[in-house]
């Protein structure tokens, strides 16, 4: 089983592998391919290089070469001059003109914006200007009205203020005498006549 696997194999291989034969036949085929462009691109050369022999030969063909360039020449230099004379002042004048309503749309755009935020922070300052008059108007409104402890206290002050004066003159005025009822002998105090 395994020499008929091995020798399958070895056909397989034998059959996949180009013979010697093949592989100069597809080189000569490469090799013809090669020589037959490289005549073409030297025929083409060939009749190019007499093409220009030919030409610098003749006196009527590179005459009317030299035409040829030198009316070229000569419009394209009138071209230049026109548009030095006339067309490019004219062009010059329009682009100066573009450039300057470019720049005053420009101006006036930035004016425009810069007017709109000189408006937005006027109306910002306005608005917190009113914001903090009404805080200081809430703020002074509630000095002025007394409010938890401080309002109990005045409240209570009011109340009990007369009624505290009053006991605190009787305790004092008792006091006193009580003190003198006591420690009379030793206050050296006359006797009051009568």
């Amino acid at each position: 089983l395994y020499k008929q696997e091995m020798a399958d194999w070895k056909v397989m291989l034998a059959n996949q592998a180009e013979t010697l034969e093949e592989r100069k036949e597809r080189i000569r085929a490469r090799a013809h391919l090669l020589k037959d462009q490289r005549e073409a691109e030297r025929q083409r050369f060939v009749k190019e290089m007499y093409d220009k022999q030919w030409r610098a030969a003749c006196d009527d063909a590179r005459t009317l070469d030299s035409n040829a360039v030198v009316e070229k020449l000569v419009r394209d230099r009138k071209a230049a001059v026109n548009y030095r004379e006339g067309d490019g002042k004219v062009k010059a004048a329009e682009e100066a003109a573009h450039q300057a309503a470019l720049w005053k749309k420009q101006m006036d755009e930035l004016d425009a914006k810069e007017k709109a935020d000189q408006k937005k922070r006027h109306d910002r300052n306005v608005s917190n200007r009113e914001s903090l008059d009404e805080q200081v108007r809430i703020l002074n409104a509630k000095k002025k009205e007394p409010t938890g402890l401080f309002a109990k206290g005045q409240e209570l002050t009011q109340k009990w203020l007369p009624r505290f004066m009053m006991v605190k003159n009787y305790v004092l005025f008792f006091g006193v005498v009580g003190m003198m009822h006591w420690k009379g002998n030793e206050l050296h105090v006359p006797i009051p006549v009568i």
